[in-house]
């Protein structure tokens, strides 16, 4: 039976994304652009695009939303609470805002996607989100907007700026495994975790037929023939690898189905369900 615990990053952070994000920030350009984005003030201005733009939950406008953060923060070791932001329209289903004070921002429209699905599916991916800030994502996704979005405007020299985007492409990837796994371990659902990947491509009714995360899993055929027939294009890979936001669903599907194998063993105590 399913229990809540506390987690260490140690227990969730995948080892690619805690190898990525550490060569990043002792990149000699993410120093210097550190540096300079305090001196600009870049957070104050960053958290305000969002407060002028966005509703704030709170306990009164949304308790549901607010009791998972506050649920999965004590879980996953947050001593402060992240401030949510509602976004309609935004991209992203939720994202991780800020530096010294990160935030989360949750896309009106994923809400009204996930309405008709498991609330847990809507915890999980908050509890992985906040995951992320405990595991230092912040910092992370700070680089990622600020060479998106200001990359012309840096005072630093092109040559040291281009090894440190591929690390942050490559990072801004494998991010998502360390998410996944934070949603299993605060849900204790591997099928619900396994849902979550494809939720925003395919309709809820579509998706019950594909018996996710059982052993009769529909999607394996296909996870299992990309990785067969990836072979001598481990070349393509790592070219899009350093160009793709998003990693590849065989991919989260493949670690997450590992990381259910660690559960039990390696200090967990086998908390997690089928």
């Amino acid at each position: 039976m399913y229990k809540e615990k506390q987690y260490e990053v140690s227990q969730f952070r995948h080892e690619r994304d805690s190898r990525l994000i550490g060569d990043m920030m002792q990149n000699e350009a993410a120093e210097k652009i550190f540096a300079w984005a305090g001196k600009e003030g870049l957070e104050d201005i960053y958290r305000g695009m969002y407060e002028m733009s966005c509703i704030a939950v709170t306990e009164e406008n949304l308790p549901e939303i607010a009791g998972m953060a506050k649920r999965a923060s004590r879980m996953f070791g947050l001593r402060k609470i992240p401030r949510i932001y509602l976004r309609r329209g935004y991209e992203q289903t939720i994202e991780i805002g800020g530096l010294a004070n990160p935030f989360l921002v949750v896309s009106s429209d994923f809400l009204e996607l996930t309405a008709e699905e498991d609330p847990r599916l809507l915890s999980g991916m908050i509890a992985g989100r906040i995951a992320g800030i405990r595991a230092g994502h912040g910092r992370g996704m700070m680089l990622f907007w600020i060479l998106e979005t200001l990359l012309g405007y840096l005072p630093i020299p092109a040559f040291l700026v281009k090894g440190l985007e591929a690390l942050v492409n490559e990072w801004n990837r494998c991010r998502y495994f360390t998410y996944d796994r934070a949603f299993l371990l605060a849900e204790g659902d591997y099928t619900l975790a396994q849902r979550s990947l494809f939720i925003q491509i395919l309709p809820g009714e579509i998706l019950d037929r594909f018996a996710l995360g059982s052993p009769k899993d529909r999607y394996t055929p296909q996870a299992d023939r990309f990785w067969e027939g990836l072979g001598a294009e481990g070349a393509i890979r790592t070219l899009n690898s350093l160009r793709m936001d998003d990693p590849w669903i065989p991919e989260r599907y493949r670690e997450l189905k590992k990381f259910r194998e660690t559960i039990g063993r390696d200090g967990y105590d086998g908390t997690v369900s089928a």
